[in-house]
């Protein structure tokens, strides 16, 4: 989990800002030709037979021709995280708060669910869904987090929780959903091809609260191959 808020930051449109700058300086102008004068003997002599080109051979009918290093091709776009644009209703939950770092991440997640999960049953509330990761804020070290329990209905007042826990709402908005299933440990690859994926359809990601993770099946190994999740950007 490293490298997830680089690609945070490409999803909504900040990856840009560098090929940007990189064009910013001094501006050139154009090249003058040559006057006569300052044309050199080398310049105007005819190219030896060992400088000249062989002439560029024909395809045979039904090939293509292949590309010449000079021809610039565009780099293929990572579409296979094929996302579905939902909206997405709030629902009652339970919801825990807190900040961890993105390498110890996933553990962070993983125990503030088991809190969720106990406080909800001493409480005596009843689950509907899959426990969800509101990403709220992220930098290049770490990421504040919602944790949060959906619940069947919203839990009366005078409800008695503690562990920091509160009775609150899921997220919601206009969405794009992507499933995914495979390690935690290969989570950047997947943000990156679903910022691969906006870039290519000119989706543009809301400013900050932009991404949420659905677990639906038990996190418990970020090595687990069977890991299935669902990641939702809420999109403008």
């Amino acid at each position: 989990m490293r490298t997830m808020a680089f690609f945070f930051a490409a999803a909504l449109g900040l990856g840009a800002l560098a090929p940007a700058i990189a064009q910013t300086g001094t501006p050139q102008g154009p090249t003058p030709a040559p006057t006569p004068s300052q044309v050199t003997p080398a310049q105007t002599a005819a190219p030896t037979p060992a400088q000249a080109q062989a002439p560029t051979p024909t395809p045979a009918p039904g090939t293509a021709s292949p590309a010449t290093p000079d021809q610039g091709q565009p780099d293929a776009v990572d579409t296979t995280m094929a996302g579905e644009e939902i909206t997405l209703a709030a629902r009652p939950a339970l919801s825990l708060k807190g900040d961890a770092s993105w390498d110890s991440g996933f553990e962070t997640l993983v125990k503030a669910f088991a809190t969720l999960q106990a406080e909800a049953k001493k409480a005596g509330l009843a689950v509907d869904g899959r426990p969800e990761a509101f990403f709220i804020q992220t930098d290049d070290t770490n990421f504040k987090y919602e944790a949060l329990l959906p619940l069947k209905s919203a839990a009366p007042a005078g409800t008695s929780l503690g562990a920091g826990v509160t009775a609150g709402e899921t997220p919601a908005g206009k969405t794009v959903r992507f499933p995914n299933s495979g390690p935690y440990d290969d989570i950047d690859s997947v943000y990156e091809a679903i910022s691969a994926y906006l870039d290519d359809k000119n989706i543009t990601a809301r400013s900050t609260g932009s991404f949420m993770e659905e677990y639906l099946t038990d996190p418990k190994d970020s090595a687990d191959p069977a890991l299935r999740m669902n990641v939702y950007v809420f999109i403008e």
